[in-house]
């Protein structure tokens, strides 16, 4: 089963991100903030990664740079979802590895083919 870490101080809008990834069939971890997700991906194996970027204590940008320094962490696949990027912030995001961006609002349908082209082998 597919395990993904979601990183979103929201917690309404993390919950409804956890119903639809959860109904998708995936098994779902939640974090509050960029070093809580640092944390548990340097302790536990995720699939993937979806993180906003406006986050308290480490935002997503951070984490992101931090997941792809890390030996056992660089290749993890990360989502960022965000409704407050520049265009050459999104440029740096994507020429980072297996990385996509999302924009707020999130549309469920674009959510799950970021997630699908992220998974492929």
């Amino acid at each position: 089963m597919t395990r993904i870490l979601l990183a979103e101080d929201d917690i309404e809008i993390g919950k409804v991100l956890i119903d639809n990834l959860e109904d998708q069939g995936y098994t779902v971890d939640y974090s509050p903030d960029g070093l809580d997700a640092l944390k548990k991906i340097e302790n536990i194996k995720y699939d993937l990664l979806i993180t906003d970027v406006k986050m308290p204590k480490m935002d997503g940008l951070e984490l992101l740079e931090n997941v792809r320094k890390g030996k056992l962490t660089s290749t993890i696949p990360v989502l960022i979802i965000s409704g407050y990027l520049s265009l050459k912030e999104v440029k740096k995001i994507l020429e980072n590895g297996k990385t996509l961006f999302l924009p707020k609002p999130i549309q469920f349908n674009d959510l799950n083919q970021n997630i699908n082209m992220l998974l492929e082998p």
